[in-house]
């Protein structure tokens, strides 16, 4: 199976509003470089909402209900 196989079917387990990460996905590390390409092409085609790297978050692009959210994962 793919990774975009498997990070699609699993993205599609989560919950709406579900802040992840890389380690959510139980892949080997070799995949890591896969997995960021399929996140990426789901970020910039709507189909996921992606955070940036650093700590903090640009408020006018996140929705409350979604930092409260990922407050509550950190």
């Amino acid at each position: 199976m793919y990774v975009s196989d498997i990070a699609i079917n699993k993205i599609n387990r989560f919950k709406t509003g579900y802040v992840f990460t890389y380690d959510d996905f139980d892949l080997p590390e070799e995949n890591n470089n896969a997995l960021k390409k399929v996140l990426r092409r789901l970020t910039k085609s709507g189909k996921i909402s992606g955070y940036p790297k650093e700590d903090t978050i640009n408020p006018k692009q996140v929705s409350q209900a979604n930092l409260s959210r990922m407050n509550t994962r950190l």
